[in-house]
């Protein structure tokens, strides 16, 4: 059967354009199924990722401000002998321990945490998504410091809504960092710092259990684990030095008055969820025996 001129052209024009919406749904589905899940996941809650320019931009900003940090941490974190020798004092047996002694332990200390900090890479999830936990993607987490692979993980992405939040993610990065030297002391000296002050913390019964502090078992355990609760008390000390620096006296030390003050915020810092605000005495102690607001650092300011 032959088809008038008129026929086979319209007929190779639908066929054209039939082959045009095939292609396409081809590449959409060879987009979609090329994707690894976790990055499909990552893509769904944030479609902003598939931009290179915006993914440029905030790779700028990340880079800038994990500078930052990590120098926050180095002078702020590694720079407080005081806190260190105070701390180390009162603990029982070394109340009598010599400065001498303290700071040939605080040089080693020093050492150990600074030596790999420098090499810690700042990685976004979405370059490196195989590695990041799918759970986190969906918890909406900003920043993970991972242990084995020695690496801080960001998500930009959740400090970047209407604009960017420099500050949210400075703090982040700062406590990332202070895990990352948690991890390179208790591996070179054998000194599980975050364990001893919390330790310390438990000695002064200053923590909720937590039917009291009404938090999930998860929420509760996570706030209440060394490592996090003894960043997160450093992470408080750097902001309120920065922030408020009229809730220390002259020495440096949290007053009680600032401490009530921190109490009753009604959206105050996280660790305050597992601590009895009844115990306030108690509470200041701990936090003034563990770390000294920096008072002779100069912090610098967003």
């Amino acid at each position: 059967m032959e088809l008038p001129l008129s026929g086979l052209t319209n007929y190779l024009i639908l066929g054209r354009n039939n082959m045009k919406v095939l292609m396409e749904s081809w590449k959409r589905f060879i987009t979609e199924t090329t994707d690894p899940p976790k990055l499909q996941l990552y893509l769904s809650k944030y479609p902003k990722a598939k931009e290179q320019k915006i993914r440029d931009l905030l790779a700028a900003a990340l880079n800038k401000y994990a500078s930052t940090a990590l120098n926050q941490v180095k002078e702020g974190y590694l720079g407080n002998y005081s806190s260190f020798a105070r701390f180390i004092k009162s603990i029982k047996g070394l109340e009598s321990e010599t400065d001498a002694s303290l700071k040939q332990n605080w040089q080693q200390y020093v050492k150990a945490a600074s030596s790999g900090l420098d090499d810690v890479p700042v990685v976004t999830f979405y370059d490196k998504i195989e590695d990041i936990p799918e759970d986190y993607i969906e918890r909406k987490v900003g920043a993970f410091y991972d242990v084995e692979a020695k690496t801080i993980f960001v998500n930009p992405f959740i400090y970047f809504v209407t604009r960017f939040n420099a500050r949210g993610l400075i703090n982040d990065l700062r406590e990332e960092y202070i895990h990352a030297a948690q991890s390179f002391i208790k591996q070179a000296l054998k000194m599980p710092i975050a364990h001893m002050q919390t330790k310390a913390a438990k000695g002064l019964d200053i923590f909720l259990s937590q039917e009291e502090s009404g938090l999930s078992l998860k929420h509760y355990n996570y706030l209440t684990d060394p490592l996090e609760f003894h960043a997160k008390v450093l992470r408080l000390k750097f902001n309120l030095a920065r922030q408020q620096p009229n809730m220390f006296d002259a020495s440096g030390q949290l007053t009680r008055d600032g401490l009530l003050k921190l109490i009753d915020l009604p959206t105050g810092p996280e660790i305050f969820k597992v601590l009895d605000p009844q115990k306030v005495d108690k509470i200041l102690e701990f936090l003034n025996r563990v770390t000294m607001a920096p008072k002779t650092i100069e912090i610098a300011k967003l």
